[in-house]
């Protein structure tokens, strides 16, 4: 007679976890309804009491001058005017013995094309052919290219050069 009375017993112990299963699924189709946007009151605050501080006359606050972020490869010229600041992305070799670089720079490329157009003639440089998309410039026997890859906001710079 016990055997029998467990058998039930048992039944109702491996049915129980598939009736709960069919209850939970069966809760989650019910339609729901979507929650009801709640109205939050704006209110002013007053400036925090930090609100005016600045470390303008901070002599201890660290001043950074833009910069190039990256390491250049060996080669590089010295006398090679390089936007700052600008993120060093790529480089490597290119055609005919010359290397190239890649920068990307904030700066839209109207302000980099006038940026170049200042510092390569005070390095040296006789700027050769400009144009939208870039600029050459020349220095005796050297020669080197900037185009500009609109990225909007900011500036790719390509930098083609004969390697020192």
């Amino acid at each position: 007679m016990e055997a029998s009375c467990a058998r039930p017993r048992l039944l109702a112990v491996r049915l129980l976890p598939l009736g709960l299963a069919g209850a939970l699924l069966a809760a989650g189709c019910r339609d729901r309804q979507p929650p009801v946007p709640v109205e939050l009151e704006t209110v002013d605050v007053s400036p925090t009491i930090d609100a005016e501080l600045s470390t303008e006359d901070d002599l201890q606050a660290a001043r950074r001058t833009p910069a190039l972020s990256g390491v250049l490869p060996g080669g590089v010229p010295s006398d090679l005017p390089l936007v700052v600041p600008a993120s060093l992305v790529d480089f490597g070799p290119a055609p005919d013995g010359r290397a190239y670089l890649e920068l990307d720079t904030g700066r839209p490329p109207a302000e980099v094309r006038a940026w170049l157009g200042e510092r390569l003639p005070a390095a040296g440089w006789t700027i050769s052919a400009i144009g939208e998309a870039g600029l050459e410039a020349r220095k005796g026997p050297r020669r080197v290219g900037y185009r500009l890859i609109d990225l909007t906001p900011g500036t790719r710079i390509r930098v083609d050069y004969q390697p020192e």
